[in-house]
């Protein structure tokens, strides 16, 4: 869709991610390159861990990236460069020095594919479900401690990812930085899939954008981020 007054148009990208790193980049390749020829977006934004989902934890650290080196990075970084876009990078596995967890870590490239911003995953996912099922991203994520906005083109985008999104705090935060719109500006909410992505919009006055996950999370994999 396009926000009219800063003509900017915005693309979210819809991935089924695996184990598998090649075919994941491969596939966020194929669909941001089929989304530049057919729209031509300024800004293209995708999921969160978009490069590796699933697998052991020797999965995840073989995957992960110290950034700016690494597969994902140099793709990403490369696709902004040669298309002249802006890209978020979603969220991607990156090794954090003397950590034997990893970080939930987006980065935002500008047209000329150098990185503007890095925002590391807050808020861990660590819950008990009504079914009792237990979930401790903790166990192998290091939270971020910063509140991170860049700009980009006359707008200013705040960085979040998935559970963030429970958290208001944050949001009140970012918008304090200028990354929620004014009334005046007449920017509406849109928001999908989570009950939260309704609400929080409307609280602040932001236009949330979200892109997703498809495909079947198995309960196998999500037991083994918990640790068990």
């Amino acid at each position: 869709f396009l926000l009219a007054e800063l003509h900017l148009k915005i693309a979210l990208i819809q991935m089924n991610s695996t184990d598998d790193k090649a075919a994941n980049l491969e596939q966020a390749r194929r669909l941001i390159e089929s989304c530049i020829e057919k729209e031509r977006p300024d800004w293209i934004s995708l999921p969160e861990v978009f490069s590796f989902m699933g697998g052991t934890p020797d999965d995840k650290m073989a995957a992960a990236e110290s950034f700016p080196d690494g597969a994902a990075y140099g793709l990403m970084r490369d696709l902004a460069t040669r298309h002249h876009v802006h890209i978020h990078a979603g969220s991607m596995l990156e090794k954090i020095k003397g950590e034997d967890r990893l970080g939930n870590t987006t980065i935002a490239f500008n047209r000329k594919g150098e990185e503007v911003a890095r925002y590391r995953k807050i808020h861990m996912f660590d819950v008990t479900t009504p079914d009792g099922m237990e979930y401790r991203e903790s166990n192998a994520m290091k939270p971020g401690d910063a509140v991170v906005t860049y700009e980009c083109e006359g707008l200013t985008i705040g960085c979040a990812i998935c559970y963030d999104l429970r958290f208001s705090a944050l949001f009140d935060a970012l918008a304090k930085r200028g990354a929620v719109p004014s009334p005046e500006t007449s920017v509406k909410a849109l928001g999908q899939m989570l009950m939260a992505d309704y609400i929080l919009p409307l609280e602040v006055l932001a236009l949330l954008l979200t892109a997703a996950m498809i495909g079947a999370v198995i309960i196998a994999l999500r037991e083994k981020e918990a640790g068990k």
